[in-house]
């Protein structure tokens, strides 16, 4: 709901502004729960993650 009724900015490589219509003080709950996606990767051969540890097939 929130992503599609706001605008979004980048403002440099690291910033993004939103601005919506009304006050929405719950997107920041959303945003800390939905994962981010690198759109181009291929999860089902190739996955990736952060932190110490190696994600790869058996």
């Amino acid at each position: 709901v929130f992503l599609s009724t706001g605008t979004y900015t980048a403002v440099d490589d690291m910033t993004v502004k939103l601005e919506y219509p009304i006050s929405a003080p719950q997107i920041l709950t959303v945003l800390a729960v939905l994962p981010i996606m690198d759109l181009d990767s291929d999860i089902v051969s190739k996955p990736n993650g952060t932190g110490p540890f190696v994600v790869g097939a058996g």
